[in-house]
């Protein structure tokens, strides 16, 4: 960087590149991996429901499948958030439906949603498939906490109430 200028492009280009754009989301979402990459697809799975749902990585860890209204048709999910204390139900959508439906019924330590992942883990991960989809450069930047942002990038994005809506499955 050999100026001014060049430092605050180079800082957003990084701002940037720290959340997903609609496309990526869904090239993330659909990717289909192969039987050895599951570690890689649990990552990705985690990720997308953080995107899907705006929960922060504390919650997500602790996310127990009795939080969900329904075993087998969920609508949404209550949980105390470890931030605030405060309990907050949550809307499913098609996309967190849809990750809730794959791992209701495996076991997992106390009943958890998710196999348990080290964050470290699951930004090496997320890195890796990133660069699988998007190259080098939109790898860096990806990590766990990229998934909030896409949250209300993709809220954002859908400007109008019906796409709202859909989003949140009110319809």
């Amino acid at each position: 960087i050999n100026s001014k200028a060049d430092a605050a492009t180079a800082q957003t280009t990084a701002k940037k590149m720290t959340r997903m754009t609609w496309d990526e989301f869904m090239s993330f979402y659909n990717h289909q991996f192969d039987e050895h990459e599951k570690d890689l697809e649990l990552a990705r799975d985690i990720f997308c429901f953080a995107c899907a749902t705006s929960l922060r990585n504390g919650d997500l860890e602790r996310l127990s499948k009795s939080c969900f209204d329904k075993h087998d048709d969920p609508t949404s999910f209550t949980f105390v958030c470890k931030k605030t204390g405060e309990n907050m139900t949550i809307n499913l959508n098609e996309w967190s439906k849809s990750i809730y439906m794959k791992y209701k019924d495996i076991p997992t330590q106390n009943g958890f949603l998710f196999p348990p992942m080290s964050r470290y883990k699951l930004n090496r991960c997320l890195k890796n498939t990133a660069k699988m989809l998007y190259g080098d450069r939109r790898a860096d930047a990806i990590s766990n906490h990229t998934a909030i942002r896409t949250f209300f990038a993709l809220i954002n994005m859908f400007n109008e109430l019906s796409k709202i809506n859909k989003i949140f499955n009110n319809a």
